[in-house]
């Protein structure tokens, strides 16, 4: 090779890596700007009537309770009014008996959300679905299976930016050791704005799970979200999955391992 032609790959790779940075740069930009005024998402405070309303209870119950110190002092907005978040509404619910408890030696739902092509609300029914569950009171694991990561953008989660592949179900989905994909998966769990609700996020990188999978030899292929799910679901009470818009393996293991899907 000449050493024409090596600065010549020198220079465009340093292109591709400035370009990347740009862009990288750009990204972070529009997060800031769809964010605005806040840096982060987060849930909005309630007065007394809307907590009691949501808790399947009174306002003078709410009162009386942390009168007698059975439940914390509540936050105060600027005019000293009492404002509760989802955290403190599902005190409320365990103090007076309406926060949802799993039966004993039942197991957690599974709901698939799937569809073969994009644009078809596949992803908004999976997302609107867990938040709806996590403001009943119920213990939500959201799985985001899709390279395009619409479910991780909507918790205020750039894919690719704030979220490695290692951050993902990718390397659990095709780790060969069960136990170390086990491992691999509980990583990747993370707490979201919302109380109750964990997420599983998801980036491009995703889509080189199906490729692999095809690979593997055996029913293991198509079972190993099942199997990881046999084990990571004990703390939930629903495990809602968001699945790319194809019939590949990905979207396999996720109607394999499902109770319903949508």
């Amino acid at each position: 090779m000449s050493s024409v032609s090596a600065q010549n790959m020198i220079n465009t790779a340093q292109l591709f890596e400035q370009m990347t940075e740009s862009g990288y740069a750009i990204s972070e930009q529009l997060l800031q700007t769809a964010a605005a005024p806040f840096s982060e998402k987060t849930l909005p405070l309630w007065g007394i009537e809307h907590a009691a309303k949501l808790a399947r209870t009174s306002s003078a119950t709410i009162r009386r309770l942390e009168a007698a110190g059975k439940l914390p002092p509540p936050a105060r907005n600027e005019l000293n009014r009492r404002v509760y978040d989802l955290e403190a509404v599902n005190r409320i619910r365990a103090q007076v008996g309406t926060l949802f408890q799993r039966p004993i030696g039942s197991r957690p739902i599974r709901v698939i959300s799937a569809n073969l092509k994009g644009g078809t609300g596949k992803t908004t029914t999976a997302v609107h679905l867990a938040q709806y569950l996590a403001l009943r009171g119920l213990r939500v694991l959201l799985v985001d299976t899709d390279p395009q990561g619409s479910t991780t953008n909507s918790f205020g989660l750039l894919p690719d930016i704030h979220v490695s592949e290692t951050e993902t179900l990718a390397p659990a989905l095709i780790e060969s050791n069960l136990e170390h994909a086990l491992e691999l998966a509980r990583k990747a769990i993370r707490k979201t704005y919302w109380h109750q609700l964990d997420l599983i996020a998801s980036q491009l990188n995703m889509v080189s799970v199906d490729g692999e999978l095809t690979l593997k030899s055996g029913a293991d292929k198509i079972h190993r979200l099942r199997d990881l799910l046999d084990e990571l679901e004990a703390n939930y009470d629903v495990v809602v999955v968001d699945v790319p818009p194809a019939l590949g393996l990905l979207s396999i293991n996720a109607i394999v391992a499902a109770d319903y899907l949508l």
